[in-house]
């Protein structure tokens, strides 16, 4: 039995296979040193045209906000 563990990553534009590779790589490190998963990351690129810049990471329940616009409402509510 194949156990791995889905990440969506929802970008703005669909990323080419090289470029989607790095970023993947980079997620897994900061997922694994996290403790957000537990195994071997199966990575899904989604698009969303309302994202204006960055993207997110769907985990499961988890989200991690990394877009422009997340960004902007956690400094609105922050302060």
């Amino acid at each position: 039995m194949d156990n791995k563990t889905q990440v969506v990553v929802v970008l703005p534009l669909k990323l080419g296979s090289g470029d989607f590779d790095l970023l993947t790589k980079k997620i897994a490190s900061f997922l694994t040193a996290k403790s957000l998963i537990d195994s071997e990351p199966a990575f899904v690129q989604e698009v969303d045209p309302k994202i204006l810049g960055g993207f997110k990471v769907l985990v499961g329940s988890v989200v991690l906000d990394l877009t422009l616009s997340g960004k902007i409402k956690k400094e609105i509510w922050s302060t």
